[in-house]
């Protein structure tokens, strides 16, 4: 959180950013300004927003390749999720954790799911 302290908050604390500077105000991500986000999971580690053409970006520890580019690169702007099974998707509302990203919906049509279901 900014504070050097690695134990976990049960408490809001005051957000610094990454030079130590106390954020008082919330701050634009200057690389999703063209975007309009849907909807936003913020990790341990990564985060993750799905803008209106349901398209995926996220920023943070690669670590794993959570953010699906393709290596284990920490990413600290925004960058697009890429991958087939994500491009099939209609994505609405990411899960970011510490170690795992879920960005993904199943595709789900009219009589699909009974089908699944029977």
């Amino acid at each position: 959180m900014g504070d050097d302290d690695t134990n976990q908050k049960f408490q809001p604390v005051r957000l610094r950013s990454l030079d130590g500077t106390l954020i008082k105000e919330p701050t634009p991500v200057t690389s999703l300004e063209e975007h309009k986000a849907k909807s936003v999971s913020a990790g341990e580690c990564v985060s993750l927003a799905v803008v209106e053409a349901s398209q995926v970006f996220g920023f943070g520890n690669g670590t794993n390749n959570q953010l699906a580019q393709g290596d284990d690169d920490d990413q600290l702007v925004p960058v697009a999720l890429g991958g087939k099974k994500l491009a099939e998707r209609n994505v609405a509302t990411p899960q970011a954790g510490g170690q795992h990203s879920h960005p993904c919906r199943p595709k789900v049509t009219p009589g699909t799911l009974r089908k699944q279901i029977n």
